[in-house]
């Protein structure tokens, strides 16, 4: 009877957890069980109740228990072992449903007036936590959503709204000066480009050739203009560079890279960019020719940064995600497959043309590319010692690759099209968050508490966001009684 009644106290213990720190709370989270877990919560309020009148009863006692009291941390704030609370798992397991309950169950109406209500949303374990440097956080829900590839999650209401609110606060104003400043840079750099390599040739025709004779390069001016310019695109990647250091340092190089969307693409393109500018200057002052091929890729890497900006607006964002989408997934998989026929045709027709050494066969892989492009010269083949074969290879070479894998390629992508245009809203909303995210990550703490920057309502020292919420239900009972009065005075009159 003592093994049953102690069996019972254990397992109506709410604070034990397993090995992994869940909370009974978790569990039922990531059971999706929004009933249980209110029933749950108020048993284990129910149960504080209790140990707080019990220890009113005993006067040396009960200034123990308050002491322990004071210091316990209510079930469903308490962390597991990745870090996680019951909202933040929610928001990391992806359950919509969970996780749109547990973030309205916490709301506080301030007040209500007819069908307009004043509602307070608790911004810890949702939004980005103000900390100084050197301290550890852990991650709020939407920073987990913004790292994940289900954008349900961000079609949250008053997570729009949070998200809005950053951007008419502080993110738009950073957001498009950060876009002037990036043009201008870019213009100065491509300026600079063509001013490096301008010169005067004097040209003479031989036969048919036009030979370059003598080569005339500016003067002062032009020299001074360009140095000018290499200085000011060397200041400006240093800058860029040194800020996007401090943001690994604030939030961790893991978590930098960690990022998805507009931000992971900003981050790697931004530290790859000012990376080659400063590669360029130190070859360029040392004399090293593979300076000219750093420049060249340092170019499409740089204009490709103004992707990000153009991931921000809801006509062209989709639009982006495409391509990344169609680059990384569709023609990914077709070069891994096209590479298995272009290795296997290139062999054959360098056995069959017999090629000499490495060089024949790159000549034979050229062949095979140019191919699959339509552009190959049929006598070629026709005039080998095999040439019955090599013209039998070459057909079904360009049925499986020109017809059918070409083909398959853009039949993939119109789907890829198809699906992300479907959610286009979604996707829109998720790539500005992550760009507002961003953005908020390279602030510092100081600034981010500006007045002019804050989005949120203070009260008791806790943060909170405040909406105002419309039931429109409320006008429909009212018409719904309305007309139910009438049908009444209507039966009565006949």
């Amino acid at each position: 009877m003592e093994y049953c009644r102690n069996s019972a106290q254990i397992w109506a213990n709410l604070d034990m957890v397993d090995s992994n720190g869940n909370t009974i709370l978790h569990l039922l989270v990531i059971h999706n069980l929004p009933k249980m877990y209110t029933k749950f919560k108020k048993y284990w309020l129910d149960q504080q109740a209790t140990v707080t009148n019990e220890s009113d009863d005993e006067d040396e006692k009960g200034k123990a228990v308050a002491s322990v009291k004071e210091k316990k941390v209510p079930l469903w704030e308490r962390l597991n072992k990745d870090g996680f609370t019951p909202l933040t798992l929610a928001a990391k397991l992806g359950q919509n449903d969970m996780f749109t309950f547990l973030f309205d169950e916490r709301k506080k109406v301030q007040w209500c007036y007819g069908p307009v209500s004043c509602v307070l949303y608790p911004l810890d374990e949702v939004d980005l936590e103000i900390q100084q440097e050197g301290e550890n956080a852990p991650p709020g829900a939407l920073e987990l959503i913004l790292k994940s590839t289900q954008t349900e999650l961000i079609m949250h209401p008053r997570l729009i709204d949070l998200v809005n609110r950053k951007w008419e606060r502080f993110a738009r104003r950073i957001f498009f000066r950060r876009f002037l400043i990036t043009l201008t840079y870019l213009l100065i750099f491509l300026l600079t480009t063509i001013l490096d390599q301008t010169r005067t040739e004097t040209t003479q025709r031989k036969r048919k050739d036009i030979v370059v004779i003598s080569v005339t390069y500016p003067g002062m001016i032009h020299q001074s203009i360009c140095l000018i310019g290499h200085l000011i695109v060397l200041a400006g990647a240093v800058s860029k560079g040194n800020c996007e250091i401090r943001e690994m340092s604030s939030v961790g190089i893991r978590k930098y890279f960690q990022t998805k969307g507009a931000g992971l693409l900003e981050n790697c393109l931004a530290c790859l960019f000012c990376a080659g500018i400063i590669i360029v200057n130190i070859f360029r002052l040392f004399n090293v020719q593979a300076q000219t091929t750093v420049l060249a890729l340092v170019s499409i890497i740089g204009w490709g940064y103004m992707l990000f900006f153009v991931m921000a607006f809801q006509l062209t964002g989709p639009f982006v995600v495409m391509i990344y989408e169609m680059l990384f997934n569709d023609v990914l998989r077709f070069c891994i497959i096209y590479m298995v026929f272009l290795v296997g045709f290139s062999q054959a027709f360098f056995v069959l043309f017999n090629n000499n050494g490495f060089s024949g066969f790159f000549l034979s892989v050229k062949q095979c590319f140019f191919g699959m492009l339509g552009d190959f010269d049929i006598d070629r083949y026709t005039g080998t010692t095999f040439q019955y074969v090599s013209v039998s290879l070459l057909v079904i070479y360009v049925v499986v690759v020109s017809i059918l894998l070409l083909n398959l390629l853009i039949a993939m992508m119109g789907d890829t099209y198809g699906n992300i245009i479907e959610g286009a809203t979604q996707i829109w909303h998720l790539e500005q968050a992550r760009i507002v995210f961003a953005i908020e990550n390279e602030m510092s703490a100081d600034e981010r508490m500006l007045d002019e920057n804050k989005y949120w309502t203070t009260i008791d020292g806790k943060r909170y966001l405040q909406v105002e919420e419309v039931d429109k239900d409320c006008f429909r009972d009212i018409n719904n009684d309305n007309r139910d009065d009438d049908n009444n005075e209507k039966k009565r009159g006949t």
